[in-house]
């Protein structure tokens, strides 16, 4: 699966907005700042129809020290949040029938 890059993702809106290419690629800067943002105040930011940003929490949870001195022995990871994604159920049910294969 290829990664789309933001500059050519700014040139397909803009040619279907009929917008100049560094206007949509201001609008999409200005757009993922205020989600970040939204999500540093434990907010929930919805797209409508696709999906929505969230804040999930990671427990704190214990490992092993894998590399260094301190190889093999155990180390706390304290609980933390973590930046998640949930789809909008149409919009997966959509991306599904589009690739599915019978």
């Amino acid at each position: 699966m290829e990664k789309i890059k933001l500059d050519e993702f700014a040139e397909r809106l803009s040619y279907d907005l009929y917008l100049s290419q560094p206007v949509v690629k201001d609008v999409l800067v200005a757009y993922h700042n205020l989600m970040a943002e939204e999500l540093l105040k434990d907010k929930t930011f919805r797209i409508a129809g696709i999906g929505e940003f969230y804040l999930a929490d990671r427990p704190a949870r214990e490992t092993t020290s894998q590399f260094g001195d301190s190889a093999g022995e155990p180390v706390h990871i304290p609980q933390s949040k973590r930046p998640a994604f949930k789809f909008a159920s149409n919009f997966k049910r959509k991306v599904i029938d589009t690739y599915r294969v019978d």
